[in-house]
């Protein structure tokens, strides 16, 4: 809960740090900078077992941080914001780095983990109820 925090406060810090130095760039700047400082959320995919609150949270400071940086009023479509800037949404952010994560440990040339693929070792993704979770579990080959 607490990771989740500071991930929320950065958002704000940094968008008060781009609207501040960057207030009179044009839109094609601002996306650029954007994209370098938001879409980088490292360890994503290893976000586990957080309520959907907490998820849900992160997602409305990520489309506040986007009307924010693009002088979008408040009560403006996100997604006709997202279409219009050709950014991604927040779940579009999410599934990217789950994506990349497994291909990553799949195709990773590390021994211990390429044993560990070998037997069975997946990690699943899903939203139940009202929590988001992470499983990773292995199944041990037949004798």
């Amino acid at each position: 809960m607490i990771m989740m925090y500071n991930v929320k406060l950065a958002m704000f810090v940094r968008t008060n740090i781009l609207c501040r130095k960057f207030s009179k760039c044009s839109i094609n700047v601002k996306i650029c900078l954007f994209k370098s400082y938001y879409l980088c959320l490292y360890g994503t995919a290893l976000w586990g077992c957080y309520k959907i609150e907490t998820i849900n949270k992160l997602k409305s400071a990520y489309n506040k941080c986007l009307k924010i940086s693009f002088g979008y009023k408040r009560r403006y479509s996100v997604t006709q914001l997202l279409l219009e800037l050709g950014l991604p949404s927040w779940s579009t952010l999410i599934a990217n780095s789950q994506s990349v994560f497994v291909k990553q440990w799949q195709n990773c040339e590390n021994r211990l983990i390429s044993h560990l693929c070998m037997l069975g070792l997946y990690c699943a993704f899903m939203f139940t109820g009202s929590v988001f979770y992470v499983m990773c579990s292995y199944v041990l080959p037949a004798f």
